[in-house]
């Protein structure tokens, strides 16, 4: 895990490399972790979100007002991907991850186009466009459960209409299998989602939102049945949920909380928390080694 004011940050195996973005200076900060040494990749704008491809051969970035860029981890070769979305090299792209059943990437705009929020599939080998279509909303985050199905959480500041929606998406068609409309708080928006998948349960969603009333802040967690996509249960945070990481047995969910400088750890299924690790100033982004 990574502290300090880190945007978003990726991991892969081959050379256990660490990838994280930083702010707005558009530039990507690759640490060796068997070195401990870090190195610095100039890309000219800043990146929204990042997510290696299921093999961890490429990095995908969604750029902010620069499109979607593909990566080469081994060489560092950087192309410009055609999204079928944007003409290549355009667009504000927002939330991106990999299936880990099969070579697609999904990324979403932060842009509306005839009042709707286009997203591409992408071939997550070559970069190739396969399809596209779009959300009623802007997407704070999405993540893949172990199936292959996609789950968009909407950006959504003006609650309660239109109301904070969840899609479930199958990304073959694609098309919205399901979707569940929570009627957001006053000023309540989402901010990360993640999947959880224990041994011998069914996955959950988890889905992090912030409500910003003028008088108060609320922060908390919203668990989702990804079977029938209804609210399951909420848990309760002390500070605004800017990054979520499942252990790689599934029953651990790990929460950074930008405000209070520490990361949460949660039991998947009981949903206490069972440890509170402080970390660097601003702890953001953060992911879990596949031995947990």
């Amino acid at each position: 895990m990574v502290g300090g004011s880190q945007n978003s940050l990726a991991t892969t195996a081959p050379e256990c490399q660490v990838w994280v973005t930083s702010g707005n200076s558009g530039n990507l900060t690759i640490i060796d972790t068997w070195l401990s040494e870090a190195s610095t990749l100039s890309l000219g704008q800043p990146v929204s979100d990042l997510a290696f491809n299921r093999t961890g051969t490429k990095i995908f970035l969604a750029m902010q007002n620069a499109g979607v860029r593909m990566i080469d981890v081994a060489s560092f070769g950087e192309s410009t991907v055609s999204t079928g979305v944007y003409a290549p090299g355009l667009g504000d792209f927002g939330a991106i991850a990999a299936s880990p059943t099969t070579d697609r990437i999904i990324v979403t705009t932060n842009q509306s186009v005839n009042g709707t929020y286009p997203y591409a599939i992408l071939n997550s080998v070559t970069g190739a466009p396969v399809s596209s279509s779009s959300l009623s909303q802007r997407s704070a985050d999405v993540a893949f459960d172990p199936s292959g199905n996609a789950y968009a959480a909407d950006f959504v500041f003006h609650a309660a209409n239109p109301a904070g929606r969840l899609d479930k998406i199958d990304i073959s068609v694609p098309t919205t299998l399901t979707f569940t409309d929570v009627n957001l708080a006053f000023w309540e928006f989402y901010t990360v989602a993640e999947v959880a998948a224990p041994t011998g349960q069914a996955p959950v969603l988890f889905v992090g939102s912030n409500q910003n009333t003028g008088a108060a802040d609320n922060y908390f967690l919203r668990a989702i049945d990804t079977a029938n996509m209804t609210i399951s249960g909420t848990v309760t945070l002390s500070a605004s949920p800017s990054g979520l990481a499942v252990s790689a047995a599934g029953d651990r969910l790990f929460v950074s909380q930008f405000g209070t400088d520490e990361v949460l750890v949660l039991d998947t299924i009981t949903r206490n928390v069972v440890s509170q690790i402080s970390v660097g100033d601003g702890p953001s982004g953060l992911a879990v080694t596949p031995d947990g």
